[in-house]
């Protein structure tokens, strides 16, 4: 079980990578492959981040 604190972080942390993706889709939209390369690693580190530190997938 979680904290609150610890949910009020897992809630923020996966509201920032959701923000992350829809800059990812617009980078591709955009044509600016590396730019969303760059936005995709950041969001599986995040994830992982989140794994290893809260034990929860997203």
């Amino acid at each position: 079980m979680h904290s609150r604190r610890q949910v009020e972080e897992i809630w923020l942390m996966d509201t920032r990578i959701s923000r992350l993706y829809e800059q990812y889709v617009e980078a591709l939209v955009d044509g600016k492959e590396e730019l969303a390369a760059c936005i995709e690693r950041k969001c599986r580190k995040l994830k992982q981040e989140m794994l290893d530190k809260y034990d929860v997938i997203v």
